[in-house]
This record gives structure tokens, C-alpha cells and sequence, in this order.
């Protein structure tokens, strides 16, 4: 008998359908054979067991019930259990053999009331007995003497005088060698076994990828509603902050400016309009390095006349980077960071510098101040009496957030590095290849 054949064709039958999957605690502590196997399988496993051993099999639960209808059964083993003696007498002599099966958790042959040889082959998943297969129904002429004979066990002679009445049918029944039941019996209980170990897992992690995809959709709901939640907040704030309304605000101002001859004022509000109209109206995710310095210039310059003479800046950009696009005001947490965390500490101001390079086929663009050159620790002392009512959180908050995107955007294409020298300043480095 080839074992990878009887494998492959007990198998087939799981390949496409499989029970509903049940909690692992449940599946181990109330491991049930009909639920793991289903009825209909059982029976179709009996078949191909009984087309390959030419035994004749039946299921039975850990009780020793029967649970399938019978395959293969003998003409003779057909006509005792249509009595109510014969099927009594074979349903003890079913139990009996499942609870040896049990007990010893292996195959169990014995010799059934009638005089046939039986084999109980027990399931056992997880160590757990679920029941077994009684095959055999064959005449065995060369068993050990030790095997159990249930003529022995449970006489009647009524019963005798009734399985006598089929005598003719009883020689029919084929003879099998002893050691051959046994090899059968040890295959089945090897291939099934293994089957059911593997149709528990399945199901296990059926139930486990149940669960995680319902936690998954749960995760989903919450997040929906948490952008529905955010999306009408969003709505309220647009509601309350028109743009255009503060930006109609200004030009009346600019105006006003123009007639009562106040340069230096027309000049900050066209820059604080310039400002605005960028940062609350631009809403692609790219823009021209051009774009990004031409508002940061605009931020500068409103900066520049507040602190006056406290601030200096300067903006040198090589021409062939100009055009180079990068995520939309990406370097504007860094320039904040420079005035705030750097020149503002200094008693006497300072200076910002933003350069860009095109060599060797990399952009680089630094941003670099002249300030004390506090370091992140530093910096969290110095302002930790405020906690986060402080513009340099947000800074902090807003560069962490600029990092983040331009790794994930760039990946390896991308460096970034953060130079410190103490009463020197601070240095950012960011390099495209």
C-alpha cells in the first residue's frame, strides 16, 4: 500500500472546502471530530480507506458512538446488525474497541462477539482522543494469542445461535494475515492523524486572520470617523478663517499706504500678502525650490522689519537649481528654527544664510545661522517652563515632520545632516541625488 497515495487522496478532500473555523481555546478544550472533519468527509475518507485496505470501516466519537453510516460492510455484518441482539451486541463491541484505542492510543485489533477480526484506530489531535475508525471485518487465522476475543468476554448463546444462522455468509469474508491488518492499521492512524493536525492548524489560523481582518475593519470604522470628525473640523476652521476676506483686508491697507506715502509699509504688506496667498492657498504637494525661497523670502523680510537691524539674511541660489522641485514648504520649519532658536538668542542678532549648489550631479541646499548653537537638549531646558506654549515647540514639531516626509519621499536618494558649534551657530545640510 503506498502511503503518499492514500496521503494525496484523503487530501484532495479538504483541498477546496474546510469546516468554519473555531476559537483556538475552544478547538483544544472541546476538540470535536464531527467539526473538524465534517460528516460528510468522514464517510468519504472511509471510502478511500476501504477502496485501498479492503476493510470495511465506520466512525466513532470519543464515546464510542457511532457517527457515520458503515462502508464496505460484509453481507454477514449487514445481516447481525439488522436485529436489535446482533446491533447491540456490535455496538459494545465498537465501544469497547475505541475506549482500548484510547486508553492506549494506538491501534487496538481485537476479535468482535461474532468471531471477525477488528481494528480500532484512534484520532488524536493535540492530544486529544476525538474517536477513531473500526475497520476490519476480515477472518484472521495467524493472531497473537494475547489479542482480546469478545466471545470470551461478553458470551450468549442466543447471540451464538443467531450469528450461527449465517454461517455460509461468515466463509465468504476474506482471511487476512495478521501483520498485514497491523500495517494497514498503523498507516491509517499515521495519515489521518496527520491530517487532522493539519486541518486544526488551518482552521487556527483561519480564525486567527478572522479575527485580525474584523480588527483590521473595526480599525477602519474608528479611522473613518475620525476623518469624518476631522474633515468638519477642518470645514469649521475654513468657515472661520476666509483668506480672501484678511488678504482684501490687506490690499485696503496697501492702498491706504500708497496714498499717505508710508513705502516701507506697502512694502511689508505686499510682502505679508505674498506670504499669505503661499502658505494658505498653495496646496500641491510639490513646488519650485524658486517658489519655496520667493515665500521665504517674503517671511524675511517681514522679520527683517520687526528686528531691524538684528537680522540679517541672505539667499544664494545657483541657477541650475532654481527649478528643482521638493515637497511643498519643506525648509520653512528650518528658516523659523534659525530666527527663533538662533539669532532671537543672541543678544545682538544675527545672521541667516541659504545657500543651494548644483555639483556632481547633487543639489545641496544649506541653512545656516550664526546663534548661540544650543543643541536639541539645550534647548528643551532652556524652554521647558513654557512646555509647549512657545513658538520653538512647533518648530521642533513642524522640522521632525520635514525629515520624516523627505526620507520617505527620497529614501536613499536623500542626505540630511545637522551640524552644531557651540556660540557658532547651527548648520542644516540637505543633499538630493
Amino acid at each position: 500500500m503506498d502511503k503518499n497515495l492514500l496521503t494525496n487522496q484523503i487530501k484532495m478532500l479538504y483541498d477546496d472546502d474546510f469546516s468554519d473555523p473555531v476559537n483556538e481555546k475552544v478547538l483544544l478544550d472541546k476538540l470535536d471530530i464531527i467539526h473538524l472533519f465534517g460528516r460528510e468527509k468522514l464517510e468519504q475518507i472511509q471510502t478511500i480507506l476501504s477502496n485501498t485496505t479492503g476493510l470495511a470501516f465506520v466512525t466513532v466519537d470519543f464515546k464510542g458512538d457511532t457517527i457515520t453510516d458503515e462502508t464496505s460492510f460484509s453481507e454477514f455484518c449487514k445481516n447481525i446488525r439488522n436485529s436489535p441482539l446482533g446491533l447491540q451486541r456490535c455496538k459494545s463491541s465498537d465501544a469497547f474497541g475505541s475506549i482500548q484505542a484510547s486508553v492506549t492510543q494506538k491501534p487496538n485489533v481485537y476479535f468482535c462477539p461474532c468471531g471477525l477480526t477488528e481494528v480500532a484506530i484512534p484520532i488524536i489531535i493535540h492530544g486529544h482522543y476525538l474517536g477513531g475508525f473500526i475497520g476490519g471485518q476480515i477472518r484472521c487465522n495467524d493472531a497473537p494469542n494475547e489479542i482480546c476475543d469478545l466471545r470470551a468476554v461478553m458470551p450468549n448463546k442466543e447471540f451464538d445461535n443467531f450469528s450461527n444462522s449465517f454461517k455460509d455468509l461468515f466463509n465468504e469474508i476474506p482471511i487476512f494475515p495478521y501483520k498485514k491488518l497491523r500495517s494497514i492499521a498503523d498507516l491509517v492512524q499515521l495519515v489521518v492523524n496527520q491530517l487532522g493536525e493539519n486541518l486544526l492548524s488551518k482552521q487556527i489560523n483561519q480564525k486567527i486572520s478572522t479575527s485580525k481582518l474584523m480588527e483590521i475593519k473595526e480599525l477602519n470604522n474608528n479611522l473613518k470617523k475620525d476623518l469624518s470628525k476631522a474633515t468638519y473640523e477642518l470645514n469649521e476652521l475654513k468657515s472661520t478663517t476666509n483668506v480672501y476676506a484678511l488678504l482684501d483686508l490687506i490690499a485696503l491697507l496697501t492702498n491706504l499706504s500708497i496714498i499717505e506715502k508710508a513705502p516701507n509699509t506697502e512694502s511689508a504688506l505686499y510682502s505679508l500678502s505674498e506670504y499669505i496667498k503661499y502658505t494658505h492657498q498653495v496646496i500641491e504637494p510639490f513646488a519650485t525650490l524658486n517658489d519655496e525661497l520667493k515665500n521665504i523670502e517674503n517671511y524675511l523680510a517681514l522679520q527683517k522689519i520687526k528686528y531691524n537691524e538684528k537680522l540679517i539674511y541672505s539667499i544664494n541660489i545657483d541657477n541650475k537649481v532654481t527649478f528643482k522641485k521638493v515637497p511643498t514648504k519643506i525648509l520653512f520649519p528650518f528658516i523659523e528654527n534659525a530666527l527663533y532658536n538662533g539669532i532671537l538668542l543672541n543678544k545682538n542678532g544675527g545672521s541667516i544664510n541659504i545657500i543651494g549648489t548644483f555639483e556632481n550631479n547633487e543639489t545641496t541646499i544649506t541653512i545656516c545661522d550664526n546663534g548661540p548653537g544650543l543643541t536639541d537638549e539645550e534647548l528643551f531646558i532652556h524652554f521647558e517652563d513654557y512646555e509647549d506654549k512657545h513658538e520653538g515647540y512647533y518648530i521642533k514639531l513642524g522640522i521632525d515632520s520635514s525629515i520624516k516626509k523627505l526620507k520617505s519621499i527620497y529614501g536613499d536618494k536623500f542626505e540630511f545632516a545637522v551640524s552644531i558649534d557651540k556660540l557658532k551657530g547651527r548648520e542644516y545640510k540637505f543633499i538630493w541625488k
